[in-house]
């Protein structure tokens, strides 16, 4: 049996400063794990402490649904890009944590949106029905659906809002599994996640 291994200790710029264990080592990741954690609160709090609750969503269109996913998603993108560390700003565009990570989460949100909807709508019967421009028409999807408001499609301000919450959801589980391994740290490398 191996002897169980220590916690690694990582320090933030050599300094001999311990990192919390929720927290990446590495600079670029954790300011961007950071951003995501703390803009995502500003959305969510947009959508339902006061679209929800004032019912302004019965009022918005098409152009109205449009324009809340707009504001979710591209601020996951731009504000980075003004407020990034230093250090990321000396790196090549594609070796930026937070431009690796936004580009990894629209290819899976659309991906997603676009190919997997098929379970929502067979498996759990939903659809969504507030007036949207949508992407992937039932039709071109071969569902045989077209009723309602382009039933079995996803409207394109949902592609925009998946990108925001997974941004938030990336971020929990990179905090989430990077805890967990320092927890289990002690116990050696049967008892890892990952």
């Amino acid at each position: 049996m191996a002897a169980p291994r220590r916690a690694a200790t990582s320090t933030a710029g050599g300094g001999g400063k311990r990192l919390s264990p929720w927290l990446a080592p590495t600079p670029g990741k954790r300011w961007t794990e950071l951003f995501f954690l703390l803009y995502s609160p500003s959305w969510i709090l947009w959508c339902l402490c006061i679209l929800v609750p004032f019912k302004i969503y019965e009022h918005l269109g098409k152009w109205g649904y449009l324009s809340l996913g707009l504001i979710a998603a591209p601020p996951c993108v731009l504000l980075p890009m003004l407020l990034q560390p230093a250090a990321e700003r000396e790196k090549p565009w594609s070796q930026r944590y937070w431009v690796k990570a936004n580009a990894w989460i629209a290819v899976f949100s659309f991906i997603g949106n676009y190919f997997w909807t098929h379970y929502f709508y067979r498996v759990l019967g939903a659809s969504y029905t507030f007036p949207a421009h949508r992407l992937n028409q039932a039709s071109k999807a071969g569902l045989g659906r077209t009723e309602g408001f382009g039933a079995d499609s996803v409207p394109i301000t949902l592609y925009f809002m998946t990108h925001a919450y997974f941004c938030l959801y990336h971020a929990l589980s990179n905090l989430l599994i990077r805890r967990i391994r320092h927890a289990t740290a002690a116990y050696g490398t049967a008892a890892q996640v990952g």
